[in-house]
């Protein structure tokens, strides 16, 4: 029978390895009865979303599918609760910036063609920066207590432990340190790319503003940004699991990032394949979503001007596409549950595959 799960049951799953709560070498298929003499082993027990055993690939997108619609509930509450607070952070600090920028913005905007004041122009950039930075980091600490929600889920659902809102978010909020330190390596290195597409533009605005510009140094340019973009993904693939790691090990982000090293190391492609196949679905899930709403907000925009006079368009503009703008928000929000899912369930099937974790998972149900 399904039962409640809570901080303290972090006992089947944390710790080091060798010791208890870890299985000891490979997986074997003998932890639930044995192949028997007739060459025939059962099924291995399914206590929740997923078998506890290793998983094959349909397996794993299939578990994260299963844990989503089992507890949508507790993991839509937290996705509505850590972007609910991010957009009224960020709208907090717009309001502020706003407020300390006014004047320097109205003088700027009211040059007609004279030169710009230099204190005015780099008062306004000073925040834009800090504006940047700031929304950056919130940004990464939303997408780390998500991913930590989805590891929390996945512990339990893999258990078939029932949950709710308040457990999920509270040992996701104790867990959310270590696992933003883990992401914050997984976002250093996603700056690369960035950094090299930047350069990419830069190259093409110098080289292409010439009467007849030298196509050497774009094609240079573009070749860069690819090898340096493929070696990237190499590392970043291997630490993927760093910010599960955090959470469901109970470890600091050093140990978090070298356990998911070794975790995937042998594993790449397949982790590769499952993490895009996973992106893929999702990503068509959410322009299918889309599109379905960007319908509604149009017949729903021609309904309001029809219905109103011309004083009331804009209210009645509003009150359509506020709404179905938010709607758009949240869905894709939550429908950027289901990547974070398998790769929690990636983890899983990694620790099954080489630390025999069914079987502890077994004893404990």
């Amino acid at each position: 029978m399904a039962h409640e799960g809570g901080p303290g049951e972090q006992g089947d799953w944390g710790g080091v390895p060798g010791h208890s709560g870890w299985g000891a070498g490979a997986w074997r298929p003998e932890g639930w009865g044995g192949a028997g003499g007739y060459g025939w082993a059962p099924p291995p027990p399914r206590p929740g979303t997923i078998p506890l055993a290793p998983l094959d690939f349909g397996q794993l997108l299939g578990g994260g599918f299963k844990t989503f619609t089992r507890y949508w509930r507790p993991l839509t509450a937290v996705v509505v609760t850590a972007y609910g607070a991010f957009m009224v952070i960020g709208a907090a600090a717009l309001a502020i910036a706003y407020a300390a920028a006014h004047g320097h913005l109205k003088t700027l905007t009211s040059l007609d063609g004279a030169p710009a004041p230099a204190s005015d122009l780099h008062a306004v950039v000073a925040w834009a920066v800090v504006l940047g930075v700031l929304g950056l980091v919130a940004l990464v600490t939303v997408q780390s207590l998500v991913t930590a929600a989805c590891a929390v889920t996945v512990q339990d659902g893999a258990l078939g432990r029932a949950t709710t809102y308040r457990a999920v978010l509270g040992r996701s909020l104790r867990r959310l340190g270590p696992a933003l330190g883990a992401s914050a390596a997984s976002w250093l290195l996603g700056l690369v790319p960035a950094a090299l597409f930047m350069g990419v533009g830069l190259a093409n605005g110098a080289f292409t503003s010439h009467i007849r510009p030298d196509p050497a140094p774009i094609l240079i340019a573009y070749l860069v940004m690819i090898a340096g973009s493929a070696v990237v993904v190499w590392p970043a693939l291997r630490i993927v699991l760093a910010p599960t790691v955090a959470v469901v090990e109970s470890c600091g982000p050093r140990a978090a990032l070298r356990r998911s090293w070794t975790l995937v190391g042998g594993a790449w492609w397949r982790t590769l394949g499952v993490l895009l196949v996973a992106g893929c679905v999702a990503g068509f899930a959410a322009g299918f979503v889309n599109v379905v709403l960007e319908v509604l907000g149009i017949v729903g925009t021609a309904g309001a001007f029809a219905a109103s006079d011309g004083s009331g368009a804009t209210i009645a503009l509003a009150s359509v596409l506020i709404p179905v703008s938010v709607a758009l928000i949240l869905v894709e929000c939550v429908i950027m549950l289901y990547p974070q899912l398998v790769l929690a369930l990636v983890y899983v099937d990694r620790r099954m595959r080489t630390e025999n974790l069914a079987e502890v998972l077994i004893r404990s149900v």
